[in-house]
């Protein structure tokens, strides 16, 4: 089940939200862990078994490591062996056929296999329950005695999928102490549209485009159209994640639980640093925290600390996918960063702001060409049209017309990326006379037009759903 299917948004959500009021306040964790457990379920009936076990396994796992009586040798067995579980089972049920396929290449093997279907949200399951035990292994909390509160961290419906990766710290106090009043409530009902917005009249609309871009021969794509399909997959990728995030953000809200934001308008970074402190915040804070530090981090020396970067950035490409050019995505941020740092940081300090923000906008546009095509070679040769090698039209009658039907939408799309919309809404709700209920009436507007385009449309799954 999607968060933006007619079947979710009017049939699920409601009759969660009017259970949620209308039940005793202790019965309110059950209801969430069962609705928690339908909504996954619905989507990967065999999976939830899957899930289940390695829950009860990481709560006795973790009840064990709290044992006073243990040695500290025990206890780091424990954690090792709990946290090579669920590496073991990302792998398998992620990497499986990659691993085989690259021996295949690689030793002129001829192997066959059966290829499995991955479960939804698997790298974002595997990667809060692996924090949780580190978390628990090196005190930084007690485990959780409480089967209910554990549950519902684990299965939280609207993170699930797509996280973000909660600490189990943070949501601990959201699940005890929800905040169920009529404020959250409606700031939820305003961040669920805004996401469901983003994604069903701005990423659908700008991935629809990039899919007729990317249909098109290589050999036959002008310089303009590969850009302007680059720029399309750019805008599609960010409106679709963090509109999902949005869209969780708000259901959290209305049923009082405040989850991490997980963006904060990534493509006004005035750097690559800057950008990855922006974009999918919980992925990188998890690397930050659980792979960099504990590898030395930046204080090691230049070359530990050149180790550890392409370490963590290897590793965030592999568990985008199993695929080589997401590990060369990883690597092409991992060396950017290390240039940005040894290289180019005196210069771009001098670099006037709004120069910063688009060269660093360029490099992350090279970076989802990386991310978007479908192999390496075909994203090198995506790269080589931008870059105008060969003997290829710089535009073309097709080019022109991509421009002249879709630049008031790239032009949107353009100011939506940035805090402008948001802080006009803001001035206008907070300094002009009935402002509440203007922005009431417009957010009313945005919601049947999302309902609009969701029945009129074809179905447009969320690009984070397969990671």
């Amino acid at each position: 089940m999607a968060l933006n299917s007619i079947v979710f948004i009017f049939t699920f959500l409601p009759i969660l939200l009017l259970l949620h009021r209308l039940i005793p306040s202790h019965f309110r964790t059950s209801l969430l862990i069962g609705a928690s457990l339908l909504f996954y379920a619905w989507g990967e009936p065999i999976y939830i078994f899957l899930i289940l076990l390695s829950m009860a396994y990481t709560y006795l796992i973790c009840t064990w490591l709290d044992d006073p009586d243990l040695t500290q040798r025990q206890r780091k067995n424990l954690c090792i062996q709990a946290i090579a579980v669920h590496v073991f089972l990302l792998v398998y049920l992620k990497y499986y056929g990659f691993i085989l396929d690259s021996f295949k290449e690689i030793f002129q093997l001829h192997i066959s296999y059966r290829v499995l279907p991955q479960p939804l949200g698997i790298s974002f399951y595997c990667f809060m329950v692996i924090s949780y035990i580190a978390d628990v292994y090196t005190h930084k909390i007690e485990a959780e005695k409480d089967k209910k509160v554990f549950c519902l961290y684990v299965l939280f419906f609207p993170k699930m999928i797509m996280g973000p990766i909660e600490r189990f710290a943070d949501m601990k106090k959201q699940i005890l102490h929800p905040d169920v009043s009529i404020a959250s409530f409606s700031c939820g009902v305003e961040r669920f549209i805004s996401g469901l917005a983003k994604k069903v009249i701005l990423a659908d609309s700008f991935g629809l485009l990039w899919t007729e871009i990317s249909a098109i021969e290589i050999t036959e794509l002008s310089v303009l159209t590969a850009w302007i399909g680059a720029l399309a997959y750019t805008l599609q990728i960010y409106f679709d994640f963090s509109g999902y995030s949005d869209m969780a953000i708000g259901i959290g809200k209305m049923l009082g639980i405040t989850l991490s934001e997980n963006f904060h308008y990534p493509y006004i970074a005035q750097s690559i640093r800057d950008f990855w402190r922006r974009w999918h915040i919980s992925l990188s804070s998890w690397f930050r925290d659980y792979v960099y530090i504990p590898l030395g981090g930046s204080h090691t020396g230049i070359k530990k600390h050149i180790r550890n970067i392409l370490i963590v950035w290897g590793l965030t490409g592999i568990w985008h996918g199993a695929n080589w050019n997401f590990i060369a995505w990883g690597l092409y941020f991992g060396i950017l960063l290390l240039a940005e740092k040894y290289i180019f940081y005196r210069y771009m300090k001098k670099c006037h702001p709004l120069w910063r923000q688009c060269l660093t906008f360029l490099a992350v546009m090279f970076g989802w060409v990386l991310f978007a095509c479908d192999s390496l070679s075909q994203a090198l040769s995506y790269i080589q049209i931008m870059l105008g090698f060969g003997s290829r039209a710089f535009s073309d009658v097709y080019s022109a017309w991509l421009i002249q039907t879709n630049i008031l939408f790239f032009i949107i799309g353009l100011v939506c990326m940035t805090p402008i919309v948001k802080q006009v809404i803001e001035k206008f709700r907070d300094h002009i006379r009935y402002g509440e209920y203007a922005v009431g009436a417009l957010y009313l507007l945005l919601f049947l037009v999302s309902i609009a385009c969701i029945i009129s449309s074809t179905y447009q799954s969320f690009l984070y759903t397969q990671f």
